[in-house]
């Protein structure tokens, strides 16, 4: 019947509890975000300060090679085609050198995005010297793995529920369609005397348990509420799996 058992009762507060741990889940996926996102601009800044310094060995290599040709060139050793190659090679060299600056120059504007510093503040990462690759650790197996992930994804776990919550809304909105059942309690007492003392032990108590029940003939508002929820319910049914889905592929992609 309408407004009968726990989740009609608790309803509110349930969703006031949701909404605080929402907000907790939001707040820990932000911080792992911006973690991430520091660890990814700092590696970035170091991989662009690396290929700066090939582009410009290259670039010192190229100019050598001009200079060499350009010199045997003068004594009859080489064409004018060999030197017109060591100026194309040295004139690449120098927009490779040009590009890998302004890539630098770009990564250490996102890194201090990142920390929330200006852009042109002298805040950057250390020099630091990456070590050679090791040998790969043997990893889980991956359906491990995807178990693993799905289990501890903070996202996934609010959108379970999420759709518990769409589960609770369309299970008040079917009961809100039932008609009211109501079970009365009375007491009256009636009684006659020259004082209220006398009246009050002459009196007649009577205790009265009825039921009552109201059913509206008008439901149109209740039916769409019951048609919103069920289709907010598969929703969120289809974004879980989806979103299941997503990660088993990003911890697949992952592990390669």
């Amino acid at each position: 019947l309408r407004g009968l058992g726990p989740n009609a009762a608790h309803y509110e507060v349930r969703n006031s509890e949701r909404n605080r741990e929402s907000q907790e889940r939001t707040f820990e996926l932000t911080r792992q975000r911006v973690a991430i996102q520091a660890v990814t601009a700092f590696y970035q800044v170091i991989l662009q300060r690396q290929l700066l310094a090939v582009a410009r060995q290259s670039l010192t290599r190229s100019q050598s090679l001009q200079k060499a040709s350009e010199a045997r060139l003068q004594v009859g050793l080489v064409s004018k085609l060999d030197v017109f190659r060591a100026e194309l090679q040295a004139s690449q060299a120098e927009e490779s050198m040009v590009r890998a600056q302004t890539s630098l120059e770009n990564a250490l504007e996102t890194f201090r995005s990142v920390l929330g510093i200006a852009a042109t503040d002298a805040v950057e990462p250390e020099a630091v010297d990456l070590p050679d690759m090791a040998a790969p650790e043997p990893v889980e197996p991956i359906e491990v793995l995807v178990a693993r992930g799905q289990q501890s994804r903070i996202d996934l776990t609010e959108s379970r529920d999420q759709g518990e919550d769409a589960r609770r809304t369309a299970s008040l909105a079917r009961q809100n369609l039932l008609p009211q059942l109501d079970l009365n309690f009375s007491m009256s007492q009636l009684g006659l005397g020259t004082s209220f003392g006398s009246a009050w032990r002459a009196a007649d108590r009577r205790f009265s348990v009825y039921l009552s029940s109201s059913y509206p003939l008008e439901r149109s508002a209740q039916s769409a509420n019951r048609a919103e929820a069920e289709l907010n319910l598969a929703g969120r049914q289809r974004n879980l799996r989806q979103q299941q889905l997503q990660i088993e592929l990003e911890v697949r992609s992952a592990a390669r």
